[in-house]
């Protein structure tokens, strides 16, 4: 189930990936996702534990981030 979850972030972080099995969607330009499980999961999120959860909700919040990055 881990490696499920690792492919669920990969494909939500990565802009030009597309999705190569067939549990796995992507949906850009949403205001939340929701992450549900049908058994109980360990949850931990930069490094901090959340509990076991079945279900998690990722929101957007555009512009919240601004990235400074050398020019190349």
């Amino acid at each position: 189930a881990l490696s499920r979850w690792r492919a669920l972030a990969r494909q939500l972080l990565s802009r030009t990936a597309q999705p190569s099995a067939r549990h796995l969607l992507r949906a850009d330009d949403v205001p939340s996702v929701v992450v549900s499980s049908t058994a109980p999961i360990d949850m931990q999120m930069d490094g901090e534990y959340l509990g076991t959860r079945t279900a998690l909700t990722f929101g957007c919040r555009p512009g919240a981030l601004e990235v400074v990055a050398p020019r190349e």
